[in-house]
């Protein structure tokens, strides 16, 4: 129980799965959900993912800018809203996962971004 979202393609194969990581869980409801985190399945562009790997890149490089750049959330069972050894583990996975899943993609192809609680 608690929060769980997931990146996936058209064809619903999985290119991400988070478990409480609320700081991107939150990027995804600003950046992707116009502020709406209501549980709903989005559409994401490549452009998209792009520019959450853009800022969690810069994050990574300069971790004094992860609460203005990437700030953690609280929600039900969001997890841990530190700026913590595992913040910047799920943030690091985050970036090598989808750097490495994207070279088979283009920027043509879309996704969905899934949340649940």
């Amino acid at each position: 129980m608690g929060l769980d979202s997931g990146l996936i393609d058209s064809n619903k194969n999985e290119l991400m799965y988070w478990g409480k990581a609320n700081a991107i869980h939150r990027w995804f409801v600003l950046n992707v959900q116009g502020g709406e985190d209501d549980c709903k399945m989005y559409k994401v562009t490549y452009e998209q993912i792009e520019d959450l790997l853009k800022v969690i890149k810069k994050v990574l490089d300069s971790e004094e800018l992860a609460e203005e750049c990437l700030p953690s959330c609280e929600g039900f069972f969001f997890g841990d809203t530190e700026y913590n050894e595992w913040y910047f583990q799920y943030l690091k996975k985050t970036y090598d996962t989808l750097t490495e899943k994207l070279k088979g993609y283009s920027k043509k192809n879309k996704f969905n971004y899934w949340s649940s609680w």
